[in-house]
């Protein structure tokens, strides 16, 4: 019975030691192997039957006896039958000659009467890797903690959000000390920034364990604003809840206010009307502000800043562009690029160099248009044009009217002489139809000059009477060369009475609609186009004046546009597409309106409502001759020009006393002197004493003279001119005359 015990209980030793992890091996007091468990010979690689009867030695650093005492207990004298020694550190070698450390422990046994000792060893090898990697990871958590610290705002709040840690950075940016900051929330840093929808958000995200990113205002102690890039962490506890939250932040004021300078100056380029460019130095446009459809954005970054322009202008604008990148010099430039509608526009271009990559300079493109300045300029070159040529004309007129007022009057009264010789010799009639030609062709002068001055006058605003059909007369004489070639012209003036204008702007308004519309009718092709202008009664109080032509015609879109400034559809340098704006602005003044219909290969009609004048305007001028005068008068004629004083005074002669001086001056010392004249023809404008400072000086001295001046004109008015002509209510008449008109209004003047 005892024995089957004792078998029992070493068979269950022997199965512990089997399968134990550590381990065990016996030796005698002399250090020899007596036994070694599998787990010995999975750790040093030997198996049991290498080491049995060999000294533990094998197992040493060194493979000789006199390291035994590595593995035997320091005294072995002890008598004590119980362990002698454990927890030491020793070195092991296995079967290969590596190393590795072990926990030794000893006890002594004594069998058989002999001392026997178990050694226990345990390999330390994966704890002190792992505590090598403990210590490891330790040293990169303080260098990481080291690095957080420097860079990075790092905090630590509890559930409730109250601070646990604050780490030095977030002192030092928040102005705050540490027991300042622990214990608070964070509203202690609130800017008022941001919505209660906002906080309300982060604080619902974090809540459920997500990380929250962000960026946050917040004021520091002394109340200055800084921004930071957040980074709020949950850390769980066991039941998944967070327990803790870890505020990871970076000050980005700088960046910020970088980034709000940039959305600004992106406003500003986006919104700035002049187009901004970038291109590399192969003239690939890298970025634009803003793109003018039909193209895209898309479509303008990475193309080529040259392709937009015209291929002759090209080659000077890459000399150009080239040179600023050689240089680094600045330079301007001027170009046209047209536009899917065939006109073009026109843009001042400042180019500079713009280096982002040393290696890589580009240019940066400042492109204003300059289209409507350009034809601003050209308007207004053409307005002095004509401005000067009004000048011009009037000076003309007025040198032209003075000896063409003598040619007609001497033409008159030679052919009247004539006449009376012919009758009263029987004389061949040769002589007064020469004469008679002759004073056609002074009618013809006076006419054109006539024309002339509707352009001398275009700086006036006065209003007044005028016949719309003399002035379409007159437009039609000066684009005559312009009409006959494109259509033939068919006039149809109807019984209207004057319209109130300014006979200036009026004409203006007829050469304009005139003009556009021969230049809408091709030339040679004149037998099958016309031009048709018609005059007729409109509702009441107007007069329809129609300008028609069988020409191209407009499109609705074309006709929607026509009278927008700038807008044309000639070429390039034929129109600066301000004439039919500057039409409709002056019918408009003159309380008219101007209406257009037209089909496109049709034609076009133009209708102007001009207002009629008033029926109490009187004619300055009879048109009738009235009888011969009641008595003879005495008429004084007043002209710089000795020979118009001359000619009127043969022209009156023979029914009134008449008296000439060319000096004004004269005249007045000759009233002044008693003189008195029924009629005192003076010329308004004269050097020394114009008729308008006699006129002042009679209406001091003698008034009753004064009222019986008749102004002559020769077509020179000046402002005060013509305000003088507006406010006296003298008559007036203007050179050349005819003589029978003036005869008339002497006689009606001293009735």
């Amino acid at each position: 019975m005892a024995d089957n015990t004792s078998r029992d209980l070493s068979s269950q030793l022997e199965a512990i030691i089997a399968t134990i992890n550590d381990g065990i091996i016996t030796i005698d007091a002399k250090g020899v192997i007596c036994t070694f468990n599998p787990a010995a010979e999975r750790m040093f690689g030997y198996a049991a039957v290498e080491v049995v009867g060999r000294n533990i030695g094998t197992l040493t650093p060194e493979a000789d006896h006199s390291h035994r005492d590595e593995y035997l207990p320091r005294d072995l004298s002890s008598s004590e039958r119980e362990m002698i020694e454990a927890g030491r550190e020793v070195e092991g070698v296995r079967k290969d000659g590596s190393r590795f450390p072990l926990d030794l422990a000893v006890s002594e046994m004594e069998v058989g009467g002999e001392r026997m000792f178990t050694v226990v060893v345990r390999d330390l090898t994966a704890r002190k890797l792992a505590e090598r990697q403990k210590t490891a990871m330790l040293a990169q958590l303080n260098a990481l903690k080291r690095a957080l610290d420097e860079h990075s705002i790092v905090a630590i709040t509890d559930v409730r959000g109250k601070i646990t840690y604050a780490n030095d950075k977030f002192c030092a940016v928040s102005k705050y000390s540490r027991s300042e900051l622990l214990g608070q929330d964070h509203r202690i840093l609130s800017s008022g920034h941001h919505s209660k929808e906002f906080i309300r958000s982060l604080w619902t995200t974090i809540a459920r364990g997500a990380t929250w990113r962000g960026e946050l205002k917040n004021r520091a102690k002394d109340g200055s604003f800084y921004w930071v890039e957040t980074t709020i962490v949950p850390l769980a506890g066991p039941d998944g809840k967070p327990v803790q939250y870890v505020a990871i932040r970076t000050e980005i004021t700088e960046r910020k206010a970088a980034d709000d300078a940039a959305e600004d100056l992106r406003g500003i380029l986006e919104n700035a009307s002049d187009f901004i460019i970038f291109a590399d130095r192969n003239k690939i446009i890298r970025y634009c502000n803003r793109v003018e459809p039909p193209h895209t954005p898309e479509q303008v970054v990475g193309s080529n800043w040259l392709e937009y322009f015209t291929p002759e202008q090209r080659p000077e604008l890459g000399r150009i562009f080239d040179s600023v990148v050689d240089s680094g010099q600045p330079a301007n430039c001027e170009a046209s690029v047209p536009e899917p509608d065939g006109t073009s526009r026109s843009y001042a271009c400042h180019l500079g160099r713009i280096i982002r990559d040393p290696a890589s300079p580009g240019v940066v493109i400042i492109a204003r248009d300059v289209t409507d300045t350009r034809r601003t300029e050209a308007q207004l070159i053409q307005s002095e044009r004509m401005a000067s040529v009004g000048i011009l004309a009037a000076g003309v007129a007025h040198e032209i009217n003075n000896p063409l007022a003598a040619v007609i009057a001497n033409l008159d009264l030679a052919s009247r002489e004539v006449s009376e010789l012919t009758k009263r010799f029987a004389l061949s009639s040769d002589l007064g139809d020469e004469l008679r030609d002759a004073r056609d062709c002074a009618e013809r002068i006076r006419v054109i000059v006539r024309d002339l001055r509707i352009f001398s006058r275009s700086e006036q605003d006065a209003r007044g009477p005028v016949d719309t059909k003399r002035v379409l007369e007159s437009m039609l004489r000066m684009v005559w060369n312009e009409v006959r070639h494109r259509a033939r012209l068919v006039e149809q003036y109807g019984e209207v009475p004057p319209v109130e204008a300014n006979e200036a702007r009026l004409g203006q308004i007829f050469l304009n609609l005139i003009t556009n519309a021969a230049q809408a009718i091709p030339e040679g092709r004149a037998d099958q186009n016309e031009i048709r202008i018609s005059t007729r009664l409109g509702e009441v109080g107007f007069v329809i004046i129609e300008i028609a032509d069988t020409g191209a015609g407009m499109s609705p879109e074309v006709q929607r546009q026509i009278f927008t400034p700038f807008f044309t559809t000639k070429a390039a340098g034929v129109g600066t597409g301000l004439g039919l704006a500057i039409c409709l602005r002056l019918v408009e003044e003159m309380g008219g309106r101007l209406e257009v219909e037209s089909e496109l290969g049709k034609g076009t009609r133009f209708r102007l409502h001009a207002r009629a004048a008033r029926s109490e305007e009187e004619p300055v001028i009879p048109e009738m001759v009235s009888a011969r005068g009641e008595r003879r008068g005495a008429i004084l004629v007043i002209d710089d020009e000795p020979v118009i004083g001359k000619a009127i005074r043969r022209s009156l002669c023979a029914e009134h006393e008449v008296s000439a001086t060319n000096s004004a001056r004269k005249a007045l010392e000759r009233i002044k002197a008693g003189e008195r004249f029924d009629a005192i023809l003076c010329d308004l404008m004269m050097p020394d004493l114009t008729g308008m400072d006699l006129h002042a000086e009679l209406s001091k001295c003698a008034p009753e003279q004064a009222e019986r001046m008749i102004f002559m004109t020769g077509g020179a008015f000046t402002t005060d001119a013509q305000e003088f002509l507006d406010r006296v209510p003298n008559l007036r008449f203007d050179k050349p005359f005819d003589r029978r008109q003036l005869l008339a209004l002497i006689n009606e003047r001293i009735r």
